[in-house]
């Protein structure tokens, strides 16, 4: 964790064991009651999971967003994520409708993937 982070509201954060999280500096994570107009009270959810790394560059705003690792998403510097975004580096479920049907089979051919996202981007 870097120097001052701001939460506001209330956050989920769940890092299973041999996933990991990296947060730089000055960065402020929003979520809940009222905080954005746009997010209707969502909370900011943050999985990584399947020795998943997030990583999380400085001087980044996250503002009731869900992101679910499972491979590796990488956050550069001043990057800006608006109300209700949704970053997930996995399609979570077979492409294979046939092995949908059974729970066994359905992350038979599911894809995971890094996301990199670069400094000073605008997700909105």
């Amino acid at each position: 964790m870097g120097k001052n982070p701001r939460f506001i509201g209330s956050t989920y954060i769940s890092i299973e064991e041999g996933s990991s999280c990296s947060i730089g500096d000055n960065v402020e994570i929003s979520s809940g009651h009222c905080y954005n107009p746009l997010t209707r009270n969502l909370k900011t959810c943050i999985y990584v999971s399947n020795h998943g790394k997030l990583i999380i560059g400085s001087n980044v705003g996250i503002s009731s967003c869900c992101l679910r690792i499972r491979s590796r998403l990488s956050i550069g510097c001043n990057v800006k994520m608006g109300g209700g975004t949704v970053i997930l580096d996995s399609n979570a479920h077979s492409i294979n409708y046939l092995n949908r049907r059974d729970n066994a089979k359905d992350s038979i051919d599911r894809i995971d993937a890094p996301i990199v996202i670069e400094d000073d981007v605008l997700i909105a």
